[in-house]
């Protein structure tokens, strides 16, 4: 017959444990779960199912998976899918490629030659400085979120403008984005091609130029030749709305051409809160041009917030 020898020895048994026999000299306190774990182990069970309650708190269930901890969890909130996967904190994350492009499986339906449309809301996906990559029927074309705005049922993306690519009337296909700074065979710089006033005849070989990087955008003009001035306004239409910021004005200095003389004190080129075009002046003081003769920007560049 088995001997229960005196247990007193340990003090403070847990209020899970039970007594378990080792063998028949030796009787102790074990934790519950290590009592069956041995009882598995052993073979003891050779039919049945312990029941769920029995291994951990919580509810179990298709859902859910018994953690270490002793605890049913669930299998991870958010979208399991082909792009994701199960993070530590128990959520799917997106998982980036290594060529920094996330694939979209919602249709894009084209309404211009840089504005679509999405079902639902997903004006935080397509939010603004997201970068883009499309098929319509050709080479991979690429463009940058200007601004996108929810109204029920669709969201309409407007890429900023570029002369480089327009998505045509075809199907919208390989469709990708990207929040990293340089995802693969991503253009460092855009193209745009302006509309200009104060001019009879607009200066020629040109060079309109620009890149966005988060919510910034960097702009370089270049005007080789000169063109005719017939008004004391120099203005060139941009790439994209500045940014609603009360009284912000963006400026920078440029080498400007006046009345056919090459100025040696720099101009400037301006943009003001929610401006859609770049004011160019002759000097620091904001001087008119000439308003007959010829006149242009050198060279110049210029960042804003859009």
């Amino acid at each position: 017959m088995t001997q229960i020898k005196d247990l007193t020895s340990n003090p403070s048994p847990a209020v899970t444990d039970v007594l378990a026999v080792d063998n028949p000299s030796n009787v102790t306190y074990k934790e519950t779960v290590k009592v069956l774990l041995d009882l598995l182990t052993s073979g003891s069970f050779t039919s049945g199912v312990v029941a769920t309650a029995r291994l951990g708190t919580g509810t179990a269930s298709a859902t859910t998976f018994l953690s270490g901890d002793q605890t049913y969890k669930a299998l991870g909130t958010g979208t399991a899918d082909a792009t994701t996967f199960l993070s530590g904190d128990g959520t799917y994350k997106v998982a980036i490629p290594e060529n920094g492009w996330l694939l979209r499986s919602e249709t894009w339906t084209r309404t211009g030659n840089h504005t679509f449309t999405v079902s639902t809301d997903l004006t935080t996906v397509f939010r603004k400085g997201t970068k883009v990559r499309y098929k319509d029927g050709g080479s991979y074309e690429y463009g940058v979120v200007a601004s996108s705005s929810y109204s029920n049922p669709t969201t309409t993306v407007t890429l900023i403008t570029t002369s480089d690519y327009a998505m045509a009337s075809a199907t919208i296909t390989d469709k990708y984005i990207s929040y990293i700074e340089n995802p693969e065979g991503f253009p460092d710089w855009f193209s745009w091609t302006p509309s200009l006033t104060g001019f009879s005849s607009d200066p020629t070989s040109t060079v309109y130029k620009w890149r966005a990087y988060g919510q910034t955008i960097k702009c370089f003009i270049r005007q080789g030749a000169t063109g005719t001035s017939n008004a004391t306004t120099f203005t060139i239409s941009a790439p994209v709305t500045a940014a609603t910021i009360t009284n912000m004005v963006w400026s920078t200095a440029a080498s400007v051409t006046d009345n056919g003389t090459f100025l040696t004190t720099p101009g400037v080129i301006a943009i003001i809160t929610a401006g859609t075009s770049f004011s160019v002046y002759k000097d620091a003081a904001l001087g008119a041009f000439t308003g007959s003769g010829s006149k242009r920007i050198y060279t110049g560049n210029i960042e804003y917030q859009f």
